[in-house]
């Protein structure tokens, strides 16, 4: 179990830094996620997906029930993103050769 809480804590912040990544890569279709898109992403995804469940497994003592709680965690979040990222493309409008959003 020990060794699994250390995989998922080192999982969970390279998906937080892969995030920023991807958002950095976006350039300037990162512009929208500057609506209610990008406070879902930033309190669903980031907050509720990633930081919660790794401030929630700072302890050494690993209760089974924690654990389910962090793991539910992160499947809310990783649906967040998913809806995130689907649904925000709508707002993604292609002109000529640049990608801009609307």
């Amino acid at each position: 179990v020990g060794w699994l809480v250390w995989f998922d804590r080192n999982a969970l912040i390279l998906e937080l830094l892969v995030l920023i990544a991807f958002l950095i890569s976006l350039g300037s279709v990162a512009r929208v996620y500057l609506s209610w898109w990008g406070a879902l992403l930033l309190i669903g995804v980031v907050g509720i997906g990633i930081l919660w469940p790794l401030l929630k497994e700072r302890g050494e003592a690993h209760a089974p029930r924690q654990l389910i709680q962090g793991a539910s965690l992160v499947l809310v979040g990783g649906f967040l993103l998913r809806m995130v990222v689907l649904f925000s493309s709508e707002q993604i409008h292609v002109t000529g050769s640049g990608v801009t959003g609307r």
